[in-house]
């Protein structure tokens, strides 16, 4: 069960990289696209209340649809998300990637909570996991905008960062697919 609770950790790591470049790219896109500080604010917004709108209305679901099997689901959405921001390079983009993303960040935090719980011998390792869950997702927090800079650092274009939030992604949901099932879905 290690393996999985690793898969988990990866999980909540890759959505504090992601949701965390918000602030970035607000600046970015006022900057460079002309969009009004308003407009921008509005990205951030969308997320959170797709994050509150789809924990009211269907993380319940989530146990009759298989928490593992969402899990796949949701970082294939991510995956779609960033690419649609790197290649679109727009403000429709971003918003676009950040309704994806509230939305899949609710979904996951509903599935790794079902997961936590089947991976764990007992409530005081289960209490444990999710404490390390939320200290991880504060390290993702601080890697995404570092990978921001790092892309604009290197002179490219400040959309490339999804291109390599894609590639990141590519190995979680590879464990999403893997890791061992017993007594999970």
């Amino acid at each position: 069960m290690l393996r999985a609770q690793w898969t988990l950790v990866l999980n909540y790591m890759m959505f504090a990289c992601l949701l965390n470049t918000t602030g970035v790219m607000v600046a970015r896109l006022v900057a460079e696209y002309g969009i009004s500080e308003i407009g921008a604010a509005l990205i951030e917004n969308s997320r959170d209340l797709t994050v509150s709108l789809v924990s009211f209305f269907v993380v319940s679901r989530v146990i009759r649809w298989g928490a593992r099997r969402m899990m796949v689901i949701i970082q294939i959405a991510l995956v779609v998300g960033c690419l649609i921001m790197a290649i679109g390079q727009s403000y429709a983009a971003a918003y676009v990637l950040f309704l994806i993303a509230g939305g899949s960040f609710a979904l996951m935090k509903g599935s790794a909570m079902i997961l936590a719980h089947e991976t764990s011998a007992n409530a005081t390792s289960f209490g444990r996991m999710v404490n390390i869950l939320d200290g991880v997702f504060m390290v993702g927090a601080m890697i995404g905008p570092l990978i921001f800079a790092w892309v604009m650092s290197m002179g490219w274009p400040w959309e490339y960062t999804y291109f390599i939030l894609t590639l990141l992604v590519l190995p979680i949901i590879y464990l999403n697919a893997t890791f061992p099932t017993e007594g999970i879905d």
